[in-house]
């Protein structure tokens, strides 16, 4: 069934390896598409660190899984942000005046989700691993940091791209109450990109990931798109349900092909917006490594 939507993406692509669990292969694949088309602007080391980045691109999900009560409750809602709950309201840059927000509107925080607060916070956190690199870029300890931050980050980032992580229809269209009923449509759409073709088949030509002047401009902007591709979703719901035709369909194709080069140059674009804005970030005077010595902020 997978070749048949290998044919539909990329007529005779070859077939992507089977993977072992539908959140770790897409996560990855996203992320090293996005560590491939980084500018050489970009230090070669984390340009080179593909294996690292994109096995820590799936720890954030693989968080909530496990039998620890506090870690689940407090890592699943920094996955997704369910819009219609905000009753059109403008989301506050700051994660505690959007609490306060959600208390006004008498919603629980974790059914709304904090997704742009994860994305902001990810994306400050490698820009200040990324600054401590411009001091000392030698260091093999604040490399490791970087590709574990930029991970996180990727994985975020990945989610945002993902229509039904921006809605309260999540899976499967909710009711009165607001609940989605679980039909499976989210897992059918996550786990599209396992069967995209080989990146080199054409699916990342012409992505140029850009700087953003103003993060939350951009992840404001990225959340908008997603959230209007809802209804696409839906309206591939029967397909996407059905083994039979669902990898037949260049419908799917076209929506797996378009979320994947979506959420690629996204991710790079805030790994190189990370790295960027490292430049004018001012450490602490009191910051010192033992062993280490200071050599400017210009770094590679």
């Amino acid at each position: 069934m997978r070749k048949q939507l290998i044919v539909a993406l990329c007529g005779l692509a070859a077939l992507a390896p089977a993977a072992s669990a539908w959140t770790v292969p897409g996560h990855s694949r996203v992320t090293r598409a996005a560590m491939k088309i980084l500018p050489e602007s970009v230090p070669a080391f984390f340009r080179a660190d593909a294996d690292t980045v994109s096995h820590m691109a799936a720890d954030p999900d693989a968080m909530k899984q496990y039998e620890f009560t506090a870690l689940r409750k407090a890592e699943g809602p920094e996955h997704y942000i369910d819009l219609e709950f905000l009753q059109g309201q403008a989301l506050p840059i700051d994660r505690f005046e959007y609490l306060e927000l959600l208390a006004k509107l008498k919603v629980s925080p974790s059914s709304v989700g904090f997704l742009p607060y994860s994305l902001t916070e990810g994306t400050q956190r490698l820009t200040v691993a990324f600054a401590e690199y411009r001091q000392w870029p030698q260091d093999p300890t604040i490399q490791a940091k970087i590709g574990y931050y930029a991970g996180l980050l990727s994985h975020y980032a990945g989610d945002l791209a993902q229509p039904l992580h921006t809605t309260i229809h999540h899976d499967g269209r909710a009711g009165a109450d607001s609940k989605s009923p679980h039909t499976g449509i989210h897992l059918d759409v996550d786990s599209l990109f396992e069967v995209l073709p080989d990146d080199e088949s054409g699916l990342l030509e012409g992505l140029q990931p850009v700087a953003f002047e103003n993060l939350w401009t951009a992840f404001h902007a990225q959340l908008q798109e997603s959230h209007s591709q809802v209804d696409r979703v839906y309206a591939l719901e029967a397909i996407l349900a059905d083994d039979k035709v669902v990898y037949e369909s260049t419908a799917v194709a076209s929506l797996a092909r378009e979320r994947y080069r979506i959420g690629a140059q996204f991710i790079a674009s805030l790994f190189l917006t990370a790295w960027e804005d490292s430049a004018a970030v001012e450490l602490p005077w009191w910051l010192e490594y033992p062993g280490l010595e200071k050599v400017g902020k210009k770094g590679e």
